[in-house]
Order: C-alpha cells, then structure tokens, then sequence
C-alpha cells in the first residue's frame, strides 16, 4: 500500500435525513461507526447499542481520535461527514479534501459522481462490501442486529466501512485527484 499523507474516514450512521438544506439536515443522523485509514493501518470504532452510554462512549474515543490522526482529512462526500460530526460532537469537523467530483452526464447534465460507479469504471474491487457501496443498507442492517442481537449484522456494517475506506483509498490513489473542501461548508456552523 503507497503511503498515505493524511487520513481518510467514513461513517455509518442511522437516524433519518431533515427535509431541508445545509447543516440542520443531519441533526438527526448518529454515527455508529466511524472508520479511519491512517498511513497503513486501519482503525474502526463502533457502538452495539443505542444507549446514552455507548452515544458517549463513542463520542469521547472519536473525539480523541480526530486529534491524533494527520490531517488532510478525506472523504467520499465531506459535507455528509462534517454534518453528521458537528451534531453528534457538537464541534466543527474540518475536512480537507474531498473525493467526490461533479462529472458530466452523457446528457450533458453536471452531476456529482456515485462512489459505486466510479469504483467499477477505475476497476476496483468490492473488498468483501457486504451491501456493494449502497450505504442505505445500513440503517436495516443495524434495526436487524438490534432487534435479533445477531453480531453478523453489525459485523456486516463493520465489513462494508471497511470496504469503503479501502476504495476511497483506491481512488485516491488511482485518480490522485480531489476537490478542496468549500471553505463556506465549513461556516455552516457559525
């Protein structure tokens, strides 16, 4: 693996989406996992229930661990990470780049790229991603695991955060192209 200058990190979540623009739409989203790829290593942080004290729990180690990992920080939709971070933290989280480009469609439409596209057009392999980068498969997986106390669940989301930082890491590697993080993103939160 080439070294990598910084940190990327991903995040499942549960919680449903506000119906609405900017920094309020993820006030009701919680991290459940929260993976980081840092130089060669791999660290996934993760809660097994939906108690105060695992929210806390979760909540003071991510903390810890966003002060001791490089920055620049990466992601595969970086206002998704920051939004989720600021509420759950309730303290801005800057990323520095971010993996997902604007692409133009074959109709001519300006759209922002899907990781599962770019992924099979850079020829990536699914690394063992138990839901093939759908990420909505998350939520069901976690009300699964919840409701029946099976681990395969939870080790199921746990598989594919995993998955999803080694394929952001490959197309970091293989495009070595990103987008610098709009510095007004970061001011939602003033």
């Amino acid at each position: 693996m080439e070294e990598l200058q910084g940190t990327i990190i991903d995040i499942e979540t549960i919680g449903e989406f506000l119906d609405c623009d900017g920094l309020e739409r993820y006030k009701q989203i919680k991290p459940i996992v929260v993976g980081f790829l840092d130089c060669d290593m791999i660290e996934i942080l993760y809660i097994t229930e939906e108690s105060d004290q695992d929210f806390a729990g979760l909540r003071s180690i991510l903390k810890a661990k966003l002060s001791e990992v490089n920055h620049p920080f990466y992601a595969f939709n970086t206002e998704f990470e920051m939004g989720v971070l600021y509420w759950f933290l309730g303290e801005k989280v800057t990323f520095d780049r971010d993996l997902m480009l604007k692409v133009t469609t074959a109709y001519g439409q300006t759209v922002w790229e899907s990781k599962r596209c770019l992924v099979k057009d850079l020829g990536i392999p699914n690394f063992d991603d138990p839901f093939w980068d759908i990420g909505y498969k998350v939520p069901e997986a976690w009300e699964n695991f919840q409701n029946t106390g099976n681990s395969r669940f939870l080790w199921e989301i746990i598989r594919h955060n995993r998955a999803c930082l080694l394929k952001e890491y490959e197309i970091l590697r293989k495009r070595k192209k990103w987008r610098e993080v709009n510095k007004t993103i970061i001011d939602w939160a003033k």
